[in-house]
């Protein structure tokens, strides 16, 4: 391990130890911060996941560590007007997992985010610095909390203080923070970008990686996943960021899309002079320059999978690999589970599972893989519907309805709760509406033709009938799974 990487894990440890902590939340993240405090023997911290408890206390600390799922504007929503102002005032103590990680370990982090593709991107580039030998860890969104990679570092569960977190810290001023918050939003999406933003990493500088013994002669990486609801109160932005599209999304959780846009702006919002920024027109620059080669070593289906992988290799161009590196890994690359994903060919019909497609965009993206690219199977059963997360799905239903115009064979099945809310906006013929997943995949074995596809694209959440979209998911393919063979294939009647 380099002397830097362990600098700045006393450096943590240290910071967290001259303050009283209040976690907050006791979900995965939530549980992994206790545990920490507990392994490094913290004198004063207090963890609860009783928001009322957090509402009374939280003025006894210095720092607040809170899950990423707890929404501030939900609580403060939910209050009396006249206790509003103190829930703006604890903001102030918030921190997280992620923004530590960020302010301690700046030199060796990525961060990608955006509202779809994020994990497959973050995925690509842990996948192709394994095949070049580089150690990296994978955190984040993806499932595996930030400070869990503390858990490997040599040394940590017998801890003593040695120096002051603030001995490391910079206090320099970021030239991109400086910035008012609606011109940062529209210079996050503009063609031009600070040019201090955009410097190559200097990875043979000794000050930020001394192992040399590795493929790329990097000492670690830190790849983190970062979803709005990790960046909304970080103060912290990655050495390398990565913003894909911006969509609407998560509004049951941010009070707008404006506020869900300034969350995924802090990615960008607090970079130095020297940190990398890739924005979505960058990386379709990139796509657009590498897209031959790119394409040729792609094995996923769509052009959202492209578009991840432009991504992946503005990032790990930067960091030394060599387009010979990047599209051997990429050929080997099996994408994610959840994610437009062939779980099974049941009576010669394709079943998609593509549980992780929470919004209309990614719903779109998915049916672009089936419809308008070669496929052994095309599509033919479109399932959609899940939890109302309030997101414009004007695009989707015109999308479809144009669909229905020029494949006359669609067939499109509802769930509640969204499903049923589009029923109105789509054609009365091959459309049909089940109470559930069960009944769905049932309902395919019918009306679906062999050789041909099913595609289960929710462009909804899962927690009306699910816990997350994993267990969806999961749900789907056992479904599939359970298919047997079978010569029935009448067409109902629309339900």
């Amino acid at each position: 391990m380099s002397l830097e990487f362990q600098t700045a894990q006393t450096a943590l440890v240290d910071y967290l130890l001259s303050k009283k902590v209040l976690v907050w939340g006791l979900g995965r993240e939530g549980t992994s911060s206790a545990e920490l405090l507990r392994q490094v023997k913290h004198p004063q911290w207090h963890s609860t996941q009783d928001n009322t408890e957090v509402l009374k206390i939280w003025s006894d600390y210095d720092l607040i560590l809170k899950s990423p799922g707890i929404s501030i504007h939900n609580i403060k929503t939910a209050l009396p007007a006249a206790q509003r102002p103190n829930v703006t005032k604890l903001s102030r103590r918030l921190t997280s997992q992620s923004d530590l990680v960020l302010q301690f370990f700046h030199p060796f982090t990525i961060g990608v985010t955006g509202t779809k593709g994020k994990s497959t991107t973050v995925s690509l580039i842990h996948h192709v610095f394994n095949y070049c030998h580089t150690p990296n860890y994978l955190l984040g969104n993806i499932g595996v909390s930030p400070f869990s990679f503390l858990n490997n570092i040599k040394g940590l569960s017998s801890y003593s203080p040695v120096i002051s977190g603030n001995d490391i810290v910079s206090s320099s001023p970021r030239k991109l923070s400086s910035l008012p918050r609606a011109e940062f939003i529209q210079w996050m999406n503009s063609a031009e970008r600070s040019e201090g933003s955009r410097n190559l990493l200097d990875i043979s500088s000794e000050a930020v990686y001394t192992e040399r013994e590795k493929d790329l002669g990097l000492s670690r990486i830190l790849i983190l996943e970062l979803s709005s609801f990790q960046l909304e109160f970080v103060h912290h932005s990655p050495h390398i960021a990565v913003q894909l599209g911006l969509e609407s999304d998560h509004l049951d959780y941010h009070l707008n899309l404006q506020a869900y846009s300034e969350a995924k702006a802090n990615i960008f919002r607090f970079q130095k002079s020297g940190d990398l920024a890739f924005r979505a027109k960058d990386i379709n620059d990139a796509l657009f320059v590498e897209r031959e080669w790119l394409a040729e070593s792609m094995p996923l289906l769509g052009e959202h999978n492209l578009i991840n992988a432009a991504a992946a290799w503005l990032v790990c161009s930067e960091l030394g690999v060599s387009q010979e590196q990047f599209a051997q890994a990429l050929k080997s690359f099996t994408g994610l589970p959840h994610r437009l994903e062939l779980v099974g060919i049941r009576n010669e019909v394709a079943y998609y599972n593509d549980s992780n497609a929470t919004n209309p965009t990614a719903t779109i993206a998915g049916i672009k893989a089936l419809t308008e690219t070669t496929v052994s199977h095309p599509l033919q059963t479109l399932i959609i519907g899940g939890a109302d997360k309030h997101l414009d799905t004007q695009r989707l239903v015109e999308y479809i309805n144009k669909l229905f115009e020029q494949q006359s064979d669609l067939r499109l099945i509802l769930l509640p709760d969204t499903g049923w809310q589009l029923q109105d906006q789509l054609p009365a013929h091959n459309v049909y509406r089940v109470e559930n997943l069960p009944a769905a995949v049932e309902l395919t074995r019918k009306i679906t033709q062999a050789g041909r596809a099913v595609l289960f694209s929710p462009a909804s959440a899962s927690f009306n009938q699910y816990r997350d979209y994993i267990e969806r998911g999961e749900h789907f393919r056992k479904l599939v799974e359970s298919i047997h063979e079978s010569t029935d294939r009448r067409i109902p009647n629309f339900l």
